[in-house]
């Protein structure tokens, strides 16, 4: 049975060990698939893409959730919004279970950055938010910038030279330090999962918890292995 408050409390020994599926739910009723131009936008598995994973640039086609992205101060970076609860359950499905974050109209301190393709998002996590999490990934970089409880998270994605690591590590690095210098000052990116890392090779999800003012994160492989980011 899921416990939402030992995943509050301490959420890297309650996942460690265990595998897990990441699933972010849409509102209700918002279970179309993604098309953008016309054209179904396929995940990694060459299946058509749904709702929750709409380009952030909104329009009717995307779900409410990706009309809550307003584009940001630097090319290609979207920003969603601060406060949004989420809630988050688990129901099992063979060997894993899989996690599934929903948005709720009530206050809980969940937070949930959602990604686009060949989009850097961001959101500033508020004073409220206890955990945050983003994903699934296969590819993704994910940043954090700022510090104490000015926290800003940043997940950057990009299709272009996917076949060369390097370079592609350097197109979503470039963006989402494009989007940290616009914030003021010297802001170097930290706590950060990059394509090839070590442990980054399949499906997984990045999630962080704070504790006073302090803010630590995580990457999950989703088979049972949650490693410290730096």
């Amino acid at each position: 049975m899921f416990d939402t408050y030992r995943l509050m409390r301490d959420p890297v020994s309650y996942l460690a060990g265990r595998q897990v599926g990441f699933n972010l739910m849409g509102p209700p009723n918002n279970s179309h698939p993604l098309v953008v131009g016309g054209v179904p936008v396929m995940n990694a598995m060459g299946q058509p893409m749904g709702a929750p994973y709409a380009s952030p640039v909104p329009s009717r086609m995307s779900s409410p959730l990706y009309d809550m992205f307003v584009a940001g101060p630097a090319a290609g970076t979207y920003r969603f919004p601060s406060g949004v609860s989420f809630t988050a359950s688990m129901t099992a499905n063979g060997h894993q279970l899989d996690l599934a974050l929903a948005p709720v109209g009530t206050v809980t301190g969940v937070r949930v950055l959602p990604w686009g393709p060949d989009a850097t998002t961001y959101m500033q996590l508020d004073n409220a938010a206890e955990l945050w999490l983003t994903g699934p990934l296969s590819g993704c970089n994910i940043y954090a910038v700022g510090n104490g409880r000015n926290i800003w998270v940043i997940h950057a994605n990009s299709n272009a030279n996917a076949a060369n690591v390097a370079l592609n590590n350097n197109v979503k690095r470039t963006s989402a330090l494009n989007f940290a210098n616009t914030l003021g000052g010297a802001n170097p990116l930290w706590s950060h999962l990059e394509r090839g890392a070590a442990g980054y090779n399949g499906l997984g999800f990045v999630f962080g918890r704070r504790k006073g003012n302090v803010w630590s994160n995580y990457y999950d492989d989703g088979q049972g292995t949650v490693i410290p980011l730096r």
